[in-house]
């Protein structure tokens, strides 16, 4: 009698692993769920589509690879979105786009490119998220990302709040790169072998925040504090835990006064 043999499991990376474990401390998991996945074909985002398709099947989830054209780069657009399609038929998930029109709303509202291609993004994925009738959004935001956003935020003046920086949740929008490094992202898109494209606009600095990814960073690491992305992180995290415990008193006291209410009213 022949016995059928079970297929092997799959071994996950690493940093598969890791991200695993993330989500399931944070009960992100929920079985069968769809996440749309904001791929814009650069290494970041790129090794997100591919970390989450590999632990797609212990989740049941199904993946949409959400691509948005700002209008901006139409020179590299078509080949990001090739390489997004291709990645997406291997891994077997599906892929969609939509275009914004980032430049001409900018002079209509008067805003930085940069304010209004993040606007019109979110609108976007928003939509998306809508047409595919889904609650999640993930997006590659980095550790280093969160560094500089703090930085920028610092800039920009910001009180506790604005200082804890991007949450691993906010919503229905999900980061689960955030405690993860570009170098360790580098690292495992090298070893597994996966393509994806630069965006020059990276390398511009009329962005602010190019600015700070470019020049800032390395001359606080340099003439400061070679630990200071670390520093950073950790303040944070520090905040936002404070912003947690705020929360929780505030939804508990909140709660107290209702029902304190209630039996006022009641007698």
């Amino acid at each position: 009698m022949i016995q059928a043999v079970a297929p092997a499991k799959k071994v996950l990376h690493p940093l598969e692993y890791q991200i695993n474990q993330t989500l399931v401390q944070q009960d992100l998991c929920n079985a069968g769920q769809r996440w749309l996945v904001a791929v814009s074909a650069g290494g970041d985002s790129m090794a997100l589509l591919h970390i989450l398709a590999a632990l797609a099947p212990m989740h049941h989830w199904s993946l949409v690879a959400a691509y948005i054209d700002h209008g901006l780069r139409p020179g590299e657009t078509p080949a990001e979105w090739a390489c997004v399609q291709e990645a997406a038929g291997r891994l077997g998930v599906a892929a969609d786009r939509r275009a914004v029109p980032v430049r001409q709303e900018a002079r209509r509202r008067k805003q930085s490119l940069e304010h209004t291609a993040r606007e019109l993004r979110y609108q976007a994925l928003e939509e998306l998220a809508d047409c595919w009738q889904t609650k999640v959004l993930a997006v590659a935001h980095t550790a280093d990302d969160q560094v500089e956003e703090l930085l920028l935020r610092l800039l920009r003046g910001g009180g506790r709040k604005a200082l804890s920086g991007m949450a691993l949740r906010s919503g229905t929008l999900l980061r689960p790169l955030l405690g993860v490094s570009k170098q360790e992202l580098l690292v495992y898109l090298a070893e597994k072998q996966i393509a994806f494209c630069h965006d020059s606009s990276n390398d511009d600095r009329q962005f602010l925040r190019n600015r700070i990814r470019l020049e800032l960073l390395p001359l606080l690491e340099v003439e400061y504090d070679p630990g200071i992305r670390q520093a950073l992180l950790k303040t944070a995290d520090t905040l936002q835990q404070d912003e947690d415990l705020l929360a929780t008193l505030l939804h508990q006291h909140f709660a107290e006064v209702v029902d304190l209410h209630a039996g006022d009213v009641e007698t």
